[in-house]
């Protein structure tokens, strides 16, 4: 298998996803593709897997298409948790769906 630079962009989006999540820490045998979404010059995985220090792990992948064949990972978004939100005296006023950035190339 040929190595990538995750920095780099990629023919192969499936293949860019697995070298950019083995490269934040995830342990290759449980990296799995949950779905998939595209336009021609976007694609969004769903993903799940397990990083180094046994925590199961849900993100959504960003690609982007920049030359002509070659996808590049934007972004990782962590699945969504409710934050929630307080006065300055500490009464919780409601809840937010926040999705955390795991790491993001802007």
């Amino acid at each position: 298998m040929t190595q990538y630079d995750p920095r780099q962009p990629v023919p192969d989006p499936g293949q860019a996803v697995i070298t950019y999540l083995l490269h934040a820490g995830a342990k290759a045998p449980t990296i799995h593709f949950a779905k998939e979404r595209s336009t021609p010059h976007y694609r969004v995985y769903g993903m799940k897997y397990e990083d180094v220090t046994g925590r199961q792990r849900y993100c959504l992948c960003f690609l982007t298409r920049h030359e002509p064949g070659l996808f590049l990972v934007e972004q990782l978004v962590q699945r969504p948790v409710e934050a929630e939100l307080y006065t300055r005296s500490g009464q919780i006023v409601g809840t937010q769906t926040v999705f955390p950035v795991i790491e993001s190339r802007q």
